[in-house]
């Protein structure tokens, strides 16, 4: 079996994620585009819903790039025997993840928009879409774990090819079930749902036929048990926080809806719109900082933290800049890009503002997003999950006293944001400056699988 790299250049590596995950947020776009040919108010219970969807949407793929990073150092130390019990953990921890997370969320649709404080007329537009596409969560644990298979050895365009096939259908299948195309019935916000779910589905099988297909990657059971044990420790110890980050930040969306909720259904729908808006920076900063994950890890493993180093301030470069001309360009344009999605003219102007304020707050988001997993990448993925955890929590009165109590609303919601991505970007990029990072690595010591961090 083949462990080496496909290569060795960011933009090479970064691009295809580029690709797989914008049109991913095209797909998202498109979702937003159907929901509201039914109604502002189906789109908005939706939008509402993101941060519950993200439970299993953000929290999953991001505990799966634990195995991404943890196969690539052992790449990079020449470690191999470590990668297929590396693979093998993954895929178990997140399809039980993903299981449970399907489980719960199903069970629990009919009550979800209830309490995030919805009418009961909202809550069964949230009902029906939780039902339909609560599936898709243990569909997204099995297709990203196999995922990250591909990513660990730099085959991001096997990804990005899987991705397309599944995005594609997922538009096709939202226009057939939204249309009546081919003789189906029309089904609105259910056919929607189903689309999501079904294309999912699909996309787990097919990136499984590349791994095992293409790949030519076999798994075996006899004797695994040690090994798998072995590398279950530096997974957990990235696959944890990693995933950590992204729930306080989900459950703090969920709080945050409440007061979004609170503030009536034009807040609902500027929050809607511009979020999908943001599609497009953030997907780069992602592409970026994953592609660089999948780099810093590899010269990790072998000791280049100069390598590591230059790779981790390109990344934040290029995504904090492409952030600040993405946000000035769709203000510029703002009035032909809403009108895409609503003719209300108070959601327009509201959306106005919060892009404006937006270019401020994405590209220190964008250093978040590189610095978060840059440090994971390496091995400080604890710092970086307390130091958003904490900000994460602190903001959310500040939320409720600057957006409700003292009448700001959407706009002082916003700005709250503005200030706790700036103020964790300074900090993370602090603690990079630091250096403690060279000794988080994660290395085996000898080939009987003791666990030793890299010196510094």
């Amino acid at each position: 079996m083949n462990h080496e790299l496909r290569s060795h250049n960011l933009w090479v590596l970064s691009w295809p994620i580029f690709i797989e995950e914008i049109t991913g947020g095209l797909v998202f776009l498109a979702d937003a585009y159907f929901l509201s040919r039914i109604s502002d108010e189906v789109a908005a219970t939706v939008g509402v819903l993101l941060p519950v969807l993200l439970l299993g949407f953000f929290i999953i793929p991001m505990f799966t790039t634990a195995g991404t990073s943890v196969a690539s150092q052992y790449m990079g130390a020449k470690q191999t025997q470590h990668i297929l019990p590396t693979y093998m953990a993954n895929i178990g921890i997140s399809s039980l993840l993903g299981l449970l997370m399907f489980i719960v969320s199903f069970i629990y649709a009919d009550r979800v928009g209830l309490w995030l404080g919805m009418t009961p007329e909202l809550n069964a537009h949230s009902e029906t879409y939780l039902l339909a596409v609560s599936f898709s969560f243990f569909c997204i644990a099995v297709r990203f774990s196999y995922a990250s298979i591909l990513a660990s050895r730099g085959m991001t365009h096997w990804n990005m090819a899987t991705a397309l096939a599944t995005n594609a259908l997922n538009v096709i299948l939202n226009a057939a079930f939204f249309l009546g195309w081919f003789g189906l019935p029309k089904m609105g916000l259910l056919g929607i749902a189903m689309a999501t779910s079904i294309s999912f589905a699909v996309g787990a099988l097919l990136v499984m036929w590349v791994v095992h297909g293409p790949m030519k990657i076999r798994f075996r059971f006899k004797g695994m048990s040690g090994p798998i044990r072995r590398v279950m420790r530096p997974i957990l110890k990235i696959g944890i926080p990693s995933a950590m980050e992204p729930f306080s930040y989900t459950v703090q969306q969920i709080v945050v809806s409440m007061a979004v909720i609170s503030l009536g259904l034009e807040a609902m729908g500027a929050n809607t719109y511009v979020l999908r808006v943001l599609v497009v920076e953030i997907t780069f900063a992602f592409a970026l900082g994953a592609g660089s994950q999948i780099l810093m890890a590899h010269f990790m493993g072998a000791e280049n933290f100069k390598e590591v180093n230059r790779i981790f301030w390109k990344s934040v470069a290029y995504a904090s800049g492409f952030a600040f001309i993405n946000m000035l360009m769709f203000v510029w344009i703002y009035d032909s890009l809403l009108t895409l999605f609503t003719d209300n003219q108070q959601i327009i102007e509201l959306s106005k503002w919060m892009l404006a304020a937006c270019i401020i707050m994405e590209p220190a988001r964008a250093v978040n997003i590189i610095a978060g997993m840059g440090l994971k990448g390496v091995g400080d993925a604890r710092f970086s999950a307390v130091n958003s955890m904490i900000f994460m929590w602190a903001v959310i009165p500040f939320v409720f006293w600057v957006g409700l109590d003292m009448g700001y609303g959407m706009l002082g919601v916003w700005m709250c944001f503005v200030v706790d991505e700036s103020l964790r970007a300074v900090i993370n990029l602090w603690r990079w400056r630091t250096g403690k990072w060279r000794s988080k690595g994660i290395r085996h010591d000898n080939d009987e699988g003791g666990l030793a961090e890299v010196p510094a």
